[in-house]
């Protein structure tokens, strides 16, 4: 909800080391899903296998590099974790279908048109401000479509086992067959995939809905749909929600207290605050809002006060929890 209005283009992570980790578990599992793809490992299916798993690393790493590249160029010279994310997995998406049956420096090449495919994708997804948050239609909708193409143009018979495939692709010398079979696979999928998609996302509009509620959605589904709330989810449902809600959230933020306590002024300890100081803080800053004092937020409370003073401002307000 109302990821447009502002200038920045794309919102920050909330959470870059998480998504890099979920990243290396998808990299992991994609080898397994590659090399499993010849269904066994008799007779020459070791070869095709072996050759899966090479070209998967290949692809994903030039997928990589593109994305790296991407953001050096864009960013000033700074590499955004989101562009190595789709720039990897770019490349994973792309080089899957054809996987054990194209050569080394082709893996390359599909894997790292891949990866500009899917940063430059989401870029365009942003630019026609569609909100797609984890970029799944440029990696897997785009990249995927690139994947079947290349298979039109770069694959080879399969001369070892003599199954997976009986034409060469247009640049192995087998002319324009296998590229119009892919083409036509490539505008079937996604005919199919639009109609039952349209078809079961609207009976679940009609029936259950399909959006959560404008005060569900700012404060996050995790909380909302999935009782998981962080610290700031807590504190806004707390400063922002009905009674009902005020008093699911108070126990889980006195379980907070007990647990742990925040920083708000980067992470020095003589600017550690409590739980209830923070809720405090930002009910204080709210309020000064509310006033038309848009200058008063925690960054100028930071830099304008020493941190005894900042405790004595919130010693005005009574404990929340």
């Amino acid at each position: 909800m109302n990821r447009f209005d502002s200038e920045k283009e794309v919102a920050e992570m909330g959470n870059p080391t998480n998504a890099l980790l979920g990243m290396f578990v998808l990299w992991w599992g994609w080898l397994g899903f590659n090399c499993g793809s010849t269904f066994g490992i008799s007779g020459g299916k070791w070869k095709l296998s072996s050759k899966a798993a090479a070209t998967t690393i290949l692809a994903s790493c030039g997928g990589g590099v593109t994305g790296i590249t991407i953001s050096f160029l864009l960013h000033r010279r700074k590499c955004h974790v989101s562009y190595i994310i789709n720039g990897v997995l770019g490349g994973l998406v792309s080089i899957t279908a054809i996987c054990p049956l194209s050569r080394t420096w082709q893996a390359i090449l599909i894997g790292s048109v891949g990866g500009g495919i899917a940063n430059g994708g989401a870029k365009l997804l942003v630019r026609m401000k569609l909100d797609d948050p984890v970029c799944a239609t440029s990696v897997h909708g785009f990249c995927s479509v690139w994947g079947l193409v290349a298979c039109g143009l770069f694959a080879q018979k399969d001369r070892v086992e003599y199954t997976f495939n009986d034409y060469d692709g247009l640049f192995e010398g087998g002319g324009f067959y296998l590229l119009g079979v892919q083409l036509l696979a490539v505008a079937a999928i996604i005919a199919w995939s639009a109609l039952t998609a349209f078809l079961f996302l609207k009976l679940i509009d009609v029936t259950f809905g399909l959006r959560l509620s404008p005060e569900d959605e700012l404060k996050g589904s995790d909380l909302t749909e999935h009782d998981v709330g962080t610290l700031e989810t807590a504190i806004t449902e707390f400063l922002t929600g009905d009674r009902t809600a005020q008093e699911r959230s108070r126990s889980r933020l006195q379980s907070l207290v007990r647990q742990r306590r925040v920083s708000l002024f980067g992470g020095r300890r003589e600017s550690t605050l409590t739980v209830p100081e923070t809720i405090q803080l930002k009910r204080l800053t709210s309020q000064a809002h509310q006033e038309g004092d848009p200058t008063f937020n925690l960054s100028t409370i930071s830099i304008l006060q020493p941190i005894q003073q900042r405790r004595e401002i919130t010693q005005n307000f009574l404990p929340l929890v």
